[in-house]
């Protein structure tokens, strides 16, 4: 993908069905088979919250935040109340949260030695 500003939607169907027109769809990329519960009742622990097939939908966004330098996410939070200023906005956040947790470890280690 381009070194530049981009913002994608990214869609596919999630099938937990194996019949023929299912394996077809899956060699040719338009489908993507997750294991789910046995029709015989064999797998009791695999259970999903969707039917199959399911439309999965997401975002894969890209902004640049110093030069040269740019940050990819994926996200599947909505592109109107969300745009890539919004998500670049709440990453600068993120990182100041991380970047104070890491001082504030660093220097709680460094009290714990003396």
């Amino acid at each position: 993908m381009p070194m530049s500003d981009w913002d994608i939607a990214v869609s596919f169907e999630l099938r937990t069905t194996q019949t023929k027109q299912d394996q077809k769809d899956f060699a040719e990329g338009k489908a993507k088979y997750v294991r789910g519960p046995s029709k015989r009742g064999l797998d009791k622990q695999v259970t999903w919250d969707f039917e199959s097939p399911f439309q999965f939908s997401y975002r894969v966004v890209r902004f640049k935040i110093s030069p040269g330098e740019y940050e990819t996410l994926v996200t599947s939070l909505d592109r109107n109340a969300f745009p890539p200023e919004k998500l670049k906005e709440l990453y600068h956040l993120r990182w100041g949260i991380e970047t104070s947790l890491r001082f504030h470890l660093t220097d709680h280690l460094l009290m714990l030695r003396l």
